[in-house]
């Protein structure tokens, strides 16, 4: 077990939670948790060439399926604001724009002082930063690949 932190406390600390139940039997979750951390393991410990084509390869494949789940979300996400739009001029919907107003401007309201709330937000990006700087190569491979498989 790696007490050092970093990804490998982030895989065991989500196995607790909703993000890696794979099942509904814990100990079948935490099996598959303990794979994913000796894969990791195993990854850190390989020269520097295999992780930066290892980041490459997951990153072009996260890439490529974001621009194509991406684009089909654009396509959905404008149709139905069109549609919205001419159901609107025609008629069949009528929006009540003052509680809207008012719902924007609550919510405008709530979610500065949610982020001011919570250090989650600072605490991920301190992770994250960690693990870039300890595993670079891996990093930068899987920036290269996610912006080609993105673009591609």
């Amino acid at each position: 077990m790696d007490s050092s932190g970093g990804v490998i406390d982030f895989v065991e600390a989500a196995a607790d939670g909703v993000i890696a139940q794979f099942s509904d039997d814990p100990a079948e979750d935490y099996v598959v948790v303990e794979e994913v951390e000796h894969g990791l393991l195993w990854l850190y410990s390989q020269p520097g060439w295999i992780q930066m084509a290892t980041g490459g390869a997951t990153g072009w494949l996260s890439g490529y399926l974001l621009s194509k789940v991406g684009g089909m979300a654009a396509t959905a996400f404008v149709g139905g604001a069109v549609m919205l739009m001419v159901m609107s001029r025609r008629g069949y919907i009528t929006f009540h724009w003052r509680k809207v107003q008012r719902d924007v401007k609550r919510t405008q309201r709530a979610v500065p002082s949610m982020y001011r709330q919570s250090s989650m937000w600072k605490d991920a990006l301190t992770q994250i930063q960690t693990e870039i700087k300890r595993h670079r190569s891996l990093a930068a491979g899987f920036g290269i690949g996610f912006i080609g498989g993105f673009f591609l």
